[in-house]
């Protein structure tokens, strides 16, 4: 595996990685805590998931956020990168 990422801030970034496991199982697993999510208040959402690229194989790649409080954290990035930007 490899992969290329841009730094665009002095913040802390982490990556990880997990033993194999089957496509469809991460896709149940996603899906099931995405369901749980929705009957959580607005401020109580931790979870995004975005699509961070396609395999090699054109399977989609997710890419995860997991954070106390996922709207306000969103916002608080967008802030961030709008200022950036400017």
């Amino acid at each position: 595996m490899s992969f290329k990422y841009e730094f665009r801030s002095e913040d802390k970034c982490y990556f990880s990685y997990s033993v194999p496991y089957t496509y469809s199982k991460l896709r149940s697993y996603l899906t099931t805590k995405k369901s749980a999510q929705h009957e959580l208040a607005e401020e109580e959402q931790f979870l995004k998931e975005e699509m961070l690229c396609k395999s090699l194989s054109g399977v989609y790649v997710p890419l995860l956020t997991i954070t106390e409080n996922i709207n306000s954290s969103m916002a608080s990035y967008k802030e961030q990168t709008d200022e950036n930007d400017s």
